[in-house]
């Protein structure tokens, strides 16, 4: 699995999460859970930007 860390997260139904979110994904990148980044989180990635949620 891959963590990676965004700025905000656009959801499949429009609405904007402000993060920082970190995505759970599996090898081939496809989301498996989302989560709000409260604190450092080892092998995180962090990536910046927006993320659009399929």
């Amino acid at each position: 699995m891959k963590r990676k860390a965004y700025n905000r997260m656009i959801l499949d139904d429009g609405q904007i999460v402000e993060g920082p979110v970190v995505v759970v994904m599996d090898d081939e990148e496809r989301p498996l859970e989302w989560h709000l980044l409260l604190q450092e989180e080892p092998a995180t990635e962090w990536i910046g930007g927006t993320y659009a949620h399929p």
